[in-house]
């Protein structure tokens, strides 16, 4: 596999867990609504939603556009390189190099 679609595949796994933790995080904030509801503070447990939320709106966007675009943010993250050999072999510095730049990826978010 070439660099550009190791580091587009392993984007587009790293947005499915973005979706997934999106939707997760969307139930969380209903749960604690109710807890808060419980409570007797409405205010609170509706400003805790929509904060909630939207994050996990956020979340769930970024996750799309990783998904659906992979190759086009991989393009624009990946060194560019002008090796003969446009395959990965195992211990190849393209390997390391694209596992570092989605290890940052992951750092930053």
């Amino acid at each position: 596999m070439k660099l550009l679609e190791v580091s587009a595949l392993i984007l587009r796994v790293f947005g499915i867990y973005m979706i997934i933790n999106a939707f997760a995080s969307a139930s969380a904030a209903y749960a604690q609504k109710e807890q808060l509801m419980v409570m007797g503070d409405v205010g609170l447990a509706e400003t805790v939603v929509y904060v909630t939320l939207s994050g996990a709106g956020a979340f769930l966007i970024a996750g799309l556009i990783l998904v659906l675009f992979p190759i086009s943010i991989a393009k624009k993250i990946v060194p560019y390189s002008v090796s003969d050999s446009p395959t990965i072999e195992i211990g190849d510095s393209d390997f390391s190099e694209s596992v570092l730049v989605i290890v940052g990826l992951y750092i930053l978010t």
